[in-house]
């Protein structure tokens, strides 16, 4: 029951950011700009997305300290992101189940998510500041206001490190706000606190933190690229397209972090609608089927390298979903 509420909630969610973002124009309109889209760009956009998906999957193959081969790594993360499209985003118990069944222990595949979401998010927010700082016209106010979130993002992401690197400062004022606070003494902090840190551990040597950082730009790079296609596939080819792109991928990762759309539907179109109103002075219409398109692409290439995975790795749904066979206890190392 509670599944079905929260997968009607996410459809209610998408559908609502759609209603807004559509309500003021002709969905005939946004239909005649998607058909005018070059399907070369548009495979050449596809190509892009899977790359960015095995960057992704040898980043994380690091994280995991290389027990799996970089094939593996790459069809798991691509189921990952396949099931990522559900809401909550499913994909990241589903890798979490997949890769104790591949000798991963549990909590480190888990600490890997954390250190991933970590990297993204410091990556989105300097893509954020960059785009913000390169508008023609900006209010003061909200370039402050950027730029403060980008130091406290780059002190916050420094301090975490460090606390890996000495846990017991980090244990000792665990144990410190506990006291000041007693009830939350009932909050598994420790267990928590743990898996940040062991997931942390691995940046704290500087070839894990140059393995991580480097993977991760390149990343990064693969799916601005990925948009710069797409946006050429309507002809867009104007100086501000890098920059545009960079601006439509950092927005639309913040709109697809909110845990109930279904497969980005409305976080996509608004993020491309934003962009293309502030960078290209586009049309509302073109910026929305360029929303449609992006979110098309990226749901296609999810989906070609998700199910091949599953039939390369020989998962089943039931394994995905922690209703397979039990897997042996791992030991932690």
């Amino acid at each position: 029951m509670r599944q079905i509420a929260v997968f009607v909630i996410s459809i209610l969610g998408s559908a609502l950011v759609l209603w807004y973002v559509l309500r003021d124009v002709a969905i005939s309109e946004v239909a005649s700009n998607m058909s005018n889209a070059s399907p070369v760009w548009l495979g050449i956009a596809l190509l892009l997305i899977i790359l960015a998906l095995w960057t992704r999957g040898v980043r994380w193959r690091g994280l995991v300290d290389n027990r799996v081969t970089v094939t593996e790594a790459f069809w798991i993360f691509g189921i990952t992101m396949m099931f990522n499209l559900l809401p909550l985003r499913a994909g990241e118990v589903a890798r979490s189940l997949i890769a104790t069944r591949r000798g991963i222990p549990i909590m480190t595949a888990a600490a890997s998510i954390v250190v991933e979401r970590l990297l993204d998010t410091f990556i989105v927010v300097i893509l954020v500041l960059i785009s913000i700082s390169q508008l023609p016209e900006v209010p003061p106010e909200v370039a402050q206001s950027t730029q403060l979130f980008a130091v406290l993002g780059t002190i916050g992401f420094a301090t975490l490190i460090f606390f890996a690197r000495f846990p017991h400062i980090a244990h000792g004022i665990r144990e410190q706000v506990e006291k000041l606070i007693p009830p939350l003494q009932k909050l598994p902090l420790e267990n928590l606190l743990n898996t940040v840190l062991d997931g942390l551990s691995s940046l704290t040597h500087w070839r894990g933190f140059l393995h991580a950082v480097v993977w991760t730009v390149i990343a990064w790079l693969a799916s601005i690229a990925a948009m710069v296609a797409i946006y050429f596939s309507l002809d867009l080819q104007q100086s501000m397209v890098i920059l545009a792109s960079m601006m439509a991928i950092s927005v639309a990762s913040f709109g697809i972090a909110i845990p109930v759309t279904i497969a980005g539907a409305g976080p996509f179109q608004a993020a491309l609608l934003v962009t293309g109103n502030t960078l290209l002075d586009m049309p509302e219409a073109q910026s929305l089927a360029l929303g449609f398109i992006t979110q098309g692409i990226t749901i296609a290439g999810y989906f070609i390298v998700g199910v091949t995975g599953l039939f390369r790795l020989g998962v089943s749904l039931g394994d995905v979903f922690g209703r397979g066979e039990k897997p042996e206890p791992q030991p932690e190392s």
